[in-house]
Order: structure tokens, then sequence, then C-alpha cells
């Protein structure tokens, strides 16, 4: 017999409580969540006028979050709904949010209450639409910081095979 099934929001993910949508508990004290989308992948100079009043409502707080790409609005929304909770989340994202500057801009604000848990270093990645897209992306998950010791792993795909390495620690370069 079916039970009570999942619930689909759409909306804005960036403007939506996400405790408010998706409660980490229910009466029992116990709730599996998950929260999918397909945020777009727009660096700086792209966005239009909402998603750059998207970027000030979520990144406003950290100095030049201007150049930090889109996706990175997730990655924090994430990081506040984790917070304090048995909870963990990873994402799909465009490699850029491993390097250069963007490194510095996002990632200390996150690492005060997320921590790597795994991730798979950059890899191509191409759609089949009729303007196909090409990017290089990671994929990278974290817990919060106060729930207990768990085991990191980090994944390399050579083109051949995918490697798995056990590591103590994951930084924000994914090495």
């Amino acid at each position: 017999p079916l039970k009570d099934s999942g619930n689909i929001f759409h909306g804005n993910a960036l403007r939506l409580d996400w405790e408010k949508v998706c409660p980490k508990q229910d009466e029992h004290g116990e709730l599996e969540v998950y929260v999918c989308g397909n945020p777009p992948f727009v660096h700086s100079k792209k966005r239009t006028d909402e998603q750059n009043a998207d970027m000030e409502r979520v990144l406003g707080h950290l100095q030049g979050f201007k150049m930090i790409d889109y996706v990175g609005c997730w990655f924090e929304k994430c990081r506040l709904y984790v917070n304090k909770a048995n909870a963990s989340g990873a994402f799909v994202s465009t490699n850029s949010l491993c390097q250069g500057e963007q490194v510095s801009r996002l990632w200390p604000n996150l690492l005060t209450t997320l921590e790597i848990i795994f991730a798979v270093q950059a890899f191509p990645w191409s759609n089949s639409a009729k303007d196909k897209a090409g990017v290089h992306v990671v994929v990278i998950g974290f817990k919060d910081k106060e729930q207990g010791h768990i085991e990191k792993r980090l994944y390399k795909n050579d083109g051949k095979r995918i490697q798995i390495q056990k590591v103590k620690n994951i930084n924000p370069y994914l090495v």
C-alpha cells in the first residue's frame, strides 16, 4: 500500500525558505529529504537583473560576491539548511567554484560550518541539446562539521577508469 509520497515545489530555490519547504523532521522526528534542482550555471557577466538580485540576497554578506558564479548561491543555501542538522548535501557544479578567486570569496564562509566529505575532480560534461553545452564540472558532497567523523573520498576520472582515494581532508581546490 502506498503511503503519503513526496511533495514537489516549483519556484525559485533562492527565494524559498528551505526549512519551510523541506522540514528537517516530521512528527516522528525523522524525515528523508532530497532537494533537487537545476540551477543555471551563469557567470557574472551573463546574469539577468533578477539573478543579480538573488546573488545580493543570498551572498551579499560576502566581499566580492558578484564575482562568484550564480551556482554558488545553492551552496550557501544548502550550508544554511544543513547547519546544526544531521544532514548533508551534494552538488554538481561548474569547476570554476574550485578555481582562482572564487575559492577565496566563497569557500571560507562555507567551511565555517561545512566540511567536504567527497569530491569528484573536474571532468568534461556535455549534453545532447541542439546548442550543445560543454563544460567541466565537479561533484562536491558536504556535511555539517558537528556531525561525527566520516571517511572522506576523492574521485578522479583519468579517462580510463575512476580512481578512488581515501583521504583525511579535501580542500576547496578538491585536492
